[in-house]
């Protein structure tokens, strides 16, 4: 049975047939075209109103706080689309230390190198940024952004001179044998891209391409290019074959 506390100056007696119960009276509310009845009990204490049921903020916030949690370590695991995140954020990763460097080759007037190499045991590739000092290319130490970067096996990292120059000068370095040696025996390493003090930028392009796991090869309908121009622009873009 429900209560409901009424002013009684706001209410009015009312009658119904049949018997009334003990120590209880109806009254009917006035000012409405259709009264209703209202049964109140006389001389006991209102009981107290419940809280609706349902849930506080906080504690819709703890459950989503609880399932974010939980989807951080279930993702990781997910095989399904994750080596396409791999390729997005390794080549937002190369475009972004690329532009980093070629500011800093301009603002601290120090010519700075891209190396990009791959490990004959494990098949994967790698790169690094070098600083020329006395004469000599020696990888960048103590710097915290400018380290060296280890792609994950599922991705390949080639580079492409963008002029006539550089493509010969790639063309020698495969046909000597010293183009992506194993970065154990590599005894010094070589830029492949040079960042200038002037701020220009040797022209070329690094693609990066994700790798079929049947066959080993790539697969160019997922990949991306990260470009260098002569300007000393660094931009990056998805892969157009031609």
């Amino acid at each position: 049975m429900g209560y409901l506390i009424l002013n009684l100056s706001d209410v009015g007696w009312a009658s119904r047939s049949g018997p009334q119960q003990n120590n209880q009276r109806l009254f009917k509310v006035q000012g409405f075209e259709t009264c209703a009845f209202v049964d109140v009990r006389i001389g006991e204490a209102q009981p107290t109103i419940k809280r609706a049921a349902g849930f506080t903020l906080l504690e819709i916030l703890l459950v989503l706080v609880l399932m974010g949690l939980a989807a951080t370590m279930v993702m990781p695991r997910l095989s399904i689309g994750s080596s396409a995140q791999d390729l997005n954020i390794a080549s937002e990763r190369l475009l972004t230390l690329s532009q980093m460097a070629q500011q800093l080759a301009l603002t601290e007037g120090r010519s700075i190198g891209l190396s990009v190499t791959r490990n004959e045991k494990s098949k994967e590739f790698s790169y690094e940024f070098l600083i020329l000092t006395k004469g000599e290319w020696t990888p960048v130490k103590n710097h915290r952004i400018l380290r060296g970067v280890n792609l994950s096996s599922d991705l390949t990292l080639r580079v492409e001179p963008g002029d006539s120059f550089w493509k010969e000068a790639l063309a020698y370095e495969e046909t000597s044998g010293s183009l992506l040696e194993d970065v154990v025996t590599e005894a010094k390493a070589k830029p492949n891209v040079y960042f200038w003090s002037s701020g220009e930028v040797t022209p070329a392009r690094i693609r990066l391409c994700l790798v079929n796991g049947a066959n080993g090869k790539q697969n160019i309908n997922q990949c991306r290019e990260v470009l260098f121009e002569e300007t000393g622009e660094v931009v990056g873009r998805e892969f157009m074959e031609g």
